[in-house]
């Protein structure tokens, strides 16, 4: 999909997010609708319970988590899924009953994700990767198990063990077999490609294995966080033991979890803060989308008003403030190239910015700056700088000669 995905939203403020969606689908096509519809269809649902429930949804979390994690941006929980499927659809072909639990590991690597690294490390129990995909423990077992070697070309992976002292009993050690899975999983700036099957396995190295801020499984026992009270939690929607080629988005128990994981990553504040972000960004996207679409106004006066409030959008949007003046010369150029009538200047503008804004919004680099590179080299593929240069040529000749 490609904005990163719709907040988390009380009912009244659902209403308004499914009017939004429908004036979009008006104004911009089923094109745009249709790839927000994730957003509303998913987050929208789980928003319509009593603030108490919603708070409920955190209930193995025993206290909040700092939210600065490094300088990553912190996205809604279906955003990180999302972005799992889109790095992922080049290849999901080839990859048959493994796509559900490869979408589910690499979700857990993206919201595990740290500044500067390229490698995400991470501990996870297999019931956690089957509950996100939909599967039970064991049929995820042995779906990995069967495409050990495909796997190999995404992850490292390897059985976790460890021994830990009971919470409020130190002087008891429980030991322990199977804690969880060791996953290392590079992560790629562009979506997989075939090529990439044909490529070597990844390796492990020693130091994973002595890597601080891995899973507390004193903790996830003393709350329960276990198969047993996951599926006592949802008796009635118990992982099936069969084969999800296609789990989807997450919907409830499994987005129930999936927010757990990101809370429990970076904090219950900073998943609804990302929600209400993710809100902004969307109304924000449908004010830009439509001055692109109507145009400006009369006269340069006209244009200047509709520039200037275009490139504050775009610059709110792509996360930095300090390139709208970069903005607005990009939209007077498109103003050039319609008035010279080489192009629609103003239709190549709204394209540039859907592609960025919609299309590649879960595929580029969630910092300011490759959000700009993205719109700077759509706009170029475009043409649209080039045939600026000619409009600025041919209009410079006609004050020239008048």
């Amino acid at each position: 999909m490609r904005l990163s995905t719709l907040e988390f939203m009380v009912s009244s403020e659902s209403e308004s997010a499914l009017s939004l969606l429908e004036q979009l689908r008006a104004l911009h096509g089923d094109a745009l609708a249709d790839s927000l519809r994730d957003f509303c269809d998913d987050a929208a649902a789980p928003s319509s319970s009593s603030s108490s429930e919603n708070e409920g949804r955190f209930d193995f979390l025993d206290e909040d988590v700092p939210s600065q994690v490094g300088a990553l941006e912190v996205l809604a929980p279906e955003a990180y899924w999302v972005r799992a499927e889109r790095l992922l659809r080049g290849v999901r072909g080839e990859l048959g009953t493994l796509y559900g639990p490869l979408t589910a590991i690499l979700t857990l690597a993206l919201v595990h994700e740290r500044e500067g690294e390229r490698v995400s490390r991470f501990v996870a129990p297999l019931w956690l990767v089957g509950a996100l995909c939909g599967l039970s423990r064991d049929r995820v077992e042995e779906v990995l198990h069967e495409h050990a070697s495909l796997l190999a070309r995404f992850c490292y992976r390897r059985a976790w063990a460890t021994n830990y002292a009971p919470v409020g009993k130190p002087d008891r050690e429980v030991r322990s077999r199977w804690a969880g899975q060791l996953f290392a999983v590079p992560l790629p700036d562009r979506p997989y490609e075939t090529s990439r099957l044909g490529e070597g396995p990844v390796l492990g190295w020693r130091a994973l294995f002595r890597a601080e801020r891995y899973r507390d499984l004193a903790r996830d026992v003393h709350r329960r966080f276990t198969d047993a009270g996951w599926r006592k939690r949802f008796p009635r929607e118990r992982a099936r033991y069969g084969v999800s080629r296609d789990p989807g988005l997450p919907t409830g128990s499994r987005l129930v979890l999936l927010e757990w994981v990101v809370a429990e990553r970076f904090g219950r504040a900073a998943v609804v803060a990302a929600r209400e972000r993710e809100e902004v960004r969307l109304s924000s996207t449908h004010e830009v989308l439509s001055a692109l679409r109507e145009g400006p106004g009369v006269g340069r006066d006209g244009v200047g008003v509709w520039a200037r409030a275009v490139a504050s959008g775009l610059a709110r949007l792509l996360g930095d403030a300090s390139r709208e003046r970069v903005w607005l010369s990009v939209c007077w150029a498109a103003w050039r190239v319609s008035r010279a009538g080489l192009a629609d200047g103003f239709a190549l503008l709204h394209e540039a910015a859907f592609e960025t804004l919609v299309r590649r919004a879960d595929l580029v680099s969630r910092s300011s700056s490759g959000r700009g590179a993205t719109f700077n080299w759509v706009l170029n593929s475009l043409g649209l700088r080039a045939l600026d240069r000619e409009a600025r040529r041919l209009l410079s000749g006609v004050r020239s000669a008048a």
